[in-house]
């Protein structure tokens, strides 16, 4: 959280004067006191006088990037949002202490220089969409001013320990958080409740066609990276359902997500929980097509299912690893499909938009119970098809799983083996918030006949951003 800034002090401009007459005694001075003085530390806390909307953003505008500013305890309500152009911690009182409703939408982090790649964070808040409100709650990486995002990607964001409550039913524009674009990091221990449509993920650029276009052009997706990759970890989601459905998340124009060691439990089945939107037809030009979503991770969550049907996943483009998931309950499923060709909305990305490098294996039913079925509805242009755009567990032998040891001499081109010393059979202790055994292991996968190649490794839980570290300094400015 420090940012360094060096100066040179008038003390400091002395000693240059000295060192200009070639004596190395004052040369070694300068540099002895140039290391030692000439560093300014921030690390400034500025407490809001409280969490009113003026009073929030008031010490916002006096924090400088790596600030921390401090709400206290409270409730209000807050008209509109508050837009966040630098690198802050902004830390509320604790889940139920600091209390911001906010119809129209609270908090949004859209960095004004890309470039510096600063840490934002934003913990310890409830935040309400007051029932009736038809805002996002939290924002991450929006830039109105620009439909392409202007720099970089983002890759220290980190939202924790809130709770996102109280949405109006059945509003499907109206979300927890939403993610844009290329800005990564994690979500981890927040609780999210009575919202229909709570999260979702992609760069939501302006007229759909040329920033979906352009950032399936310029941007990919790397399994298993943390800077590459927006984390929704240890989290706790207890679903509404309107209309028999109960959505969790969607994902469109290059957006991706890894959804790992959380908790849901639905109130309805019906829809798909968790969406990978498809390319849509409409073309190049056309302000209702839309790229593909890219992909993601999806493993080590615990889904009470209170015996409602529905899919938990809708692939219907990008690359997805689906692995070791329990549902309770049961009754849930996969999906595969394909409902647009890729040559309705063209890029230049090597990388196709409909389904393809797919794997899913292990993910049951009451802990060690059968496997969750995976089924495939409408095919365009001949994809996607079993054991060539996608490889399960479920029926052949498209993923196994087992010791590095036993795995298999011989195989053919896509399979996958799933090397681990941990169970294949039962996922005790490895799904839901805060595992007892993290799950272990890695993917191999056949590139050639006969030939296993290493492919993926899950991330460190927990994710690098949630690492303890020692509290900077406070209050410090040294010249």
């Amino acid at each position: 959280m420090l940012s360094y800034k060096r100066t040179v002090s008038q003390k400091t401009q002395r000693v240059l004067k000295i060192i200009t007459n070639k004596n190395l005694f004052a040369f070694l001075t300068f540099f002895y006191l140039y290391c030692i003085s000439a560093v300014e530390v921030y690390a400034v806390t500025h407490t809001a006088a409280s969490c009113s909307r003026a009073d929030v953003s008031s010490a916002i505008t006096a924090a400088l990037t790596g600030d921390t500013v401090l709400v206290p305890a409270g409730a209000a309500t807050w008209s509109s949002g508050i837009t966040i152009t630098k690198g802050i911690n902004l830390i509320g009182s604790g889940i139920g202490n600091t209390i911001i409703t906010a119809p129209a939408g609270a908090i949004t982090y859209s960095p004004s220089n890309y470039s510096l790649n600063t840490p934002f964070r934003l913990s310890g808040f409830t935040f309400s969409l007051g029932g009736s409100g038809t805002g996002t709650l939290v924002n991450i990486g929006r830039n109105p001013s620009s439909p392409y995002h202007p720099g970089p990607t983002q890759t220290k964001i980190r939202v924790d320990h809130n709770r996102f409550t109280n949405g109006p039913a059945g509003n499907t524009s109206a979300h927890a958080l939403h993610i844009y674009g290329a800005m990564y990091g994690v979500a981890d221990n927040n609780t999210f409740d009575t919202i229909f449509y709570p999260v979702k993920h992609d760069p939501a650029l302006s007229g759909g066609c040329c920033g979906g276009q352009w950032s399936w052009d310029n941007w990919s997706l790397t399994f298993g990276a943390a800077d590459d990759n927006f984390y929704m970890e240890d989290n706790t989601f207890s679903l509404p359902a309107y209309g028999g459905e109960s959505i969790l998340n969607d994902c469109q124009y290059s957006g991706r997500y890894a959804y790992r060691y959380n908790t849901i439990t639905q109130a309805g089945g019906g829809n798909a929980m968790l969406d990978m939107h498809g390319n849509q037809g409409g073309g190049v030009g056309d302000a209702n097509a839309m790229w593909s979503c890219f992909g993601g991770e999806l493993y080590g969550n615990q889904i009470n299912t209170g015996g409602h049907g529905g899919r938990f996943l809708n692939q219907r483009g990008g690359e997805v690893l689906s692995f070791f998931n329990n549902f309770n309950g049961g009754g849930m499923s996969f999906d595969i499909t394909e409902e647009h060709a890729d040559s309705e909305e063209p890029t230049t990305n090597p990388e196709p938009q409909h389904v393809h490098n797919s794997y899913y294996w292990n993910n049951r039913v009451n802990i060690s119970g059968s496997l969750i079925s995976l089924g495939v509805t409408t095919r365009i242009g001949g994809v996607p098809n079993a054991n060539q755009d996608f490889w399960t567990d479920i029926t052949g032998s498209g993923v196994s799983c087992g010791t590095l040891a036993n795995r298999p001499s011989t195989c053919t081109a896509g399979q996958g083996y799933w090397a681990t010393e941990q169970s294949c059979t039962d996922l005790t202790g490895m799904v839901g918030v805060d595992p007892t055994t993290p799950i272990s292991g890695t993917l191999y996968k056949c590139t050639a006949t006969n030939t296993w190649t290493e492919f993926y490794t899950p991330l460190e839980y927990p994710h690098p951003l949630t690492l303890s570290k020692p509290n900077p300094p406070t209050g410090v400015r040294i010249e």
